[in-house]
C-alpha cells in the first residue's frame, strides 16, 4: 500500500470504524479501499473480509486505529 488514510475510532465496534473510514477514504481519494490493517487485538481471530475490503492485523498499528488503503495485486 502507497497511499493509506489514518482513522482513529474508539467509541463505536471495529465494523462502524470501519464503515466511516471506508466513507472517508472514498471522499478523499476517490477510490474504493480494499485493505485496512488493525492492531491485532481488534482481531483476535487472524484477518477477515468485511463489506470487500480484507482486515489484517498489524502490530504496528496503535488500538482503536485503522490504516486503511488500496493494495494492488502485482
Amino acid at each position: 500500500m502507497e497511499i493509506g488514510l489514518l482513522w482513529y475510532g474508539r467509541k463505536k465496534g471495529l465494523s462502524s470504524q470501519l464503515t466511516k473510514a471506508v466513507k472517508r477514504y472514498r471522499e478523499r481519494f476517490g477510490e474504493v479501499p480494499n485493505i485496512c490493517y488493525v492492531n491485532p487485538q481488534s482481531l483476535p481471530d487472524g484477518e477477515r473480509q468485511v463489506n470487500g475490503v480484507l482486515l489484517r492485523p498489524s502490530a504496528t498499528v496503535l488500538r482503536d486505529h485503522l490504516w486503511i488503503g488500496r493494495e494492488e495485486s502485482e
